[in-house]
């Protein structure tokens, strides 16, 4: 895999983690209306942070073939699983390091 688009595609994952990140903290305070989502300022990081992992993703895909570009957006579950464990206390349980391990272990043998 090319180094730029490497670099583009991780960001992309942060990006959109952080994005999932803002879209639970502002869910708590979520009003089911057009006010509710334009007064709810996590919300609108939230949608501002994907439109930025939206963006590198397009970029990346200009760096190489978007059949190895893609799944790393796999690596998206990693990364909530570390920030939830630090933002919601979320356990990290065995079958969750299984699952994230699988994740890790299928984007590497992909880009190889």
């Amino acid at each position: 895999m090319k180094l730029k688009a490497f670099f583009f595609i991780i960001l992309t994952t942060i990006l959109i983690s952080v994005a999932q990140i803002f879209f639970k903290l502002g869910i708590d305070d979520f009003i089911p209306n057009i006010y509710g989502i334009i007064f709810n300022y996590y919300l609108i990081l939230g949608f501002f942070f994907y439109g930025l992992g939206s963006i590198t993703l397009i970029l990346s895909f200009k760096q190489d073939d978007i059949s190895k570009i893609y799944p790393i957006i796999g690596v998206v579950y990693v990364w909530v699983l570390i920030l939830s464990y630090y933002f919601f206390n979320e356990n990290i349980t065995f079958p969750k390091i299984m699952g994230v391990t699988s994740i890790l272990t299928g984007v590497f043998l992909i880009t190889k």
